[in-house]
C-alpha cells in the first residue's frame, strides 16, 4: 500500500517536461509505503534499523519516499484516539534537508485522515547524533508537548479536516487506487504522474 497525503500537493505536470519529479514537486512531497520486512528496503541504514525494531499485529511500518528515494522509516502503532509513531528514522546523509519534518507532517496528515484526534511520540535516541533532551527540544519546536502522566512521552493535538478537506481526499480516492503501487513494481514516478494528469483531465470532464 502505498500512501501519498494530500496536504503535500501536487502541481498539474507539463506534459513535455524532462523531468517529472524534480520539476513538478512543490515543496517536498513524501510518499509512504507499507513495508512488511526489512529485506524491502534499499538503504542499508533503513534496513538496519528496521531489523532491530519491534513489530506487532497493531504496528505498520512505512517507508517515505521524496524524489524517487527512500528517506525514513516510520514504525506506527495506533489506539482508539491516537495515531503513535514508535520509530521515526531517516539516514544519516540525509539529515539537515528538512527530511525528518516533512514526514512528521505526513504522519500527522496519515492521522488526521484517518480520524485521530491526536498524534504522541516517544522521543527515543535511535542513534548517538541525538540525545534525548535534544529530541524533546525537536519536537517541542514542532508544536509536540510533553504529557503529564510520567511517561515521558509527548502529544500534539490535531485538527479535524474541514468538510473541503475531506471533500479533496475523498475525490482524489480514484487516482490514489489508479496510480500507487505496492512496494517493489516498477511504476516509475513519471508514469505516476502520468496517471494523476489522466485522472485530473477525466475529473475535469476533458477526454
Amino acid at each position: 500500500m502505498l500512501i501519498w497525503p494530500a496536504s503535500n500537493r501536487i502541481d498539474k505536470p507539463e506534459m513535455d517536461e524532462p523531468s517529472p519529479l524534480e520539476k513538478r514537486v512543490t515543496a517536498m512531497s513524501i510518499l509512504f509505503a507499507e513495508v512488511r520486512h526489512p529485506d524491502e528496503f534499499m538503504n542499508r541504514e533503513l534496513r538496519a534499523i528496521s531489523r532491530h525494531s519491534s513489530k506487532s499485529p497493531r504496528t505498520t511500518w512505512y517507508r517515505a519516499y521524496c524524489n524517487n528515494e527512500e528517506v525514513a522509516f516510520i514504525s506506527v502503532g495506533r489506539s482508539e484516539k491516537r495515531l503513535i509513531p514508535y520509530q521515526l528514522f531517516v539516514p544519516r546523509n540525509l539529515r539537515g534537508r528538512g527530511i525528518g519534518s516533512d514526514v512528521l507532517r505526513s504522519v500527522e496528515h496519515l492521522a488526521q485522515t484517518e480520524g485521530y484526534e491526536s498524534v504522541r511520540v516517544w522521543p527515543r535516541p535511535l542513534d548517538d547524533c541525538f540525545d534525548r533532551r535534544g529530541l524533546e527540544r525537536w519536537y517541542s519546536e514542532r508544536g509536540y508537548t510533553i504529557v503529564s502522566d510520567g511517561t515521558g512521552d509527548m502529544e500534539k493535538r490535531l485538527t479535524r479536516l474541514s468538510a473541503e478537506q475531506t471533500e479533496r481526499r475523498d475525490s482524489e480516492a480514484p487516482y490514489f487506487a489508479a496510480c500507487l503501487q505496492s512496494p517493489g513494481s516498477s511504476l516509475s514516478d513519471s508514469a505516476r504522474f502520468q496517471k494523476r494528469a489522466d485522472f485530473e483531465r477525466s475529473a475535469d470532464g476533458h477526454s
